[in-house]
């Protein structure tokens, strides 16, 4: 089929194999010859999603090394047999790798310290603790990762940042974000102080999204009255996002302090989790209007 294309003027490859069972025209080694051959002709967004049966199929060694890829997006159910042992995407500006497994944890971080000009990363479904010990990744714009898995210090310059929270595996040194203006966290276990921790670093935040588990059963006490309130909140913070909320005290408590504090607050919504009961929204709306809201133009959405 390539051999049909001027494999040069390609600076764009997107392969997305979804077939589970063995086929002739999908065999690994016809796979590696498409990408080897995209990659001698230096091209420059390469993606590829493999989902086999198997799961075993062992990503070109070369991929990590091609010096003309600006854009790589990795997933499906992949294996690197072997340690990675040379990086040189030099020209790396955008890395998404889901459900890609390495050999062990020092392999991702020799690739990631091998990509000085990443600007955007997605690590989704790869968990290390501790964190990997890596160099600053001083173009980054754009995370979405495990919070285990990269240290918030790495993170510190993006504007974006969506990322899975454990609090209680929480470096204490919270770096300052002073570029970030979107904030998402997934918490295991909510906790109000590391949420205020975080807030308190991000002078500069706009949106701020906080997604519960769903089968998370307690949340920390959420104790507001004597807290300072952070400048983003007070000054910036223009949207404010809750999912997978049951309606509990502890979740309402954090709804009415953005509410109370947020002074340019345009839009709060709640999303309901999902095995909340039919009349979530009514207990909702029976308690948070009761709560007053300092942005005269704020508008309440309930999901």
């Amino acid at each position: 089929m390539l051999n049909l294309v001027d494999l040069k003027a390609v600076k764009k490859f997107v392969f997305d194999c979804k077939y589970y069972k063995s086929r002739e025209h999908f065999r690994p080694q016809k796979i590696s010859e498409w990408i080897n051959a995209v990659i001698i002709n230096k091209v420059e967004h390469l993606e590829l999603h493999l989902y086999l049966m198997n799961n075993d199929y062992e990503w070109p060694s070369n991929i990590f090394t091609a010096k003309s890829i600006k854009v790589l997006k990795l997933s499906g159910g992949v294996l690197m047999g072997s340690i990675l042992s040379r990086v040189n995407l030099s020209l790396l500006q955008v890395l998404h790798l889901e459900h890609v497994r390495f050999p062990d944890f020092r392999s991702l971080g020799i690739l990631l310290s091998g990509c000085v000009l990443l600007r955007d990363l997605v690590i989704k479904d790869f968990y290390v603790n501790p964190p990997l010990d890596i160099g600053g990744l001083n173009h980054l714009v754009t995370a979405e990762v495990p919070q285990t898995l990269i240290p918030l210090r790495v993170l510190s310059n993006v504007t974006f940042l969506r990322v899975d929270m454990c609090s209680s595996m929480l470096d204490p040194d919270i770096p300052m974000f002073y570029n970030l203006t979107y904030l998402e966290f997934t918490y295991y276990s909510f906790d109000w102080n590391t949420t205020l921790r975080l807030l308190q670093s991000c002078p500069k935040l706009e949106i701020l999204v906080i997604i519960l588990r769903p089968w998370d059963q307690k949340l920390k006490s959420t104790s507001t009255a004597t807290a300072n309130v952070p400048q983003c909140v007070s000054s910036n913070l223009k949207e404010f996002h809750l999912g997978n909320c049951r309606g509990r005290i502890e979740e309402l408590n954090l709804a009415r302090y953005i509410m109370k504090n947020a002074m340019v607050l345009r839009i709060i919504s709640i999303s309901k989790n999902v095995i909340s009961r039919v009349t979530w929204k009514n207990k909702i709306l029976k308690k948070i209007p009761l709560c007053p809201i300092s942005s005269v133009n704020c508008k309440l959405l309930l999901k």
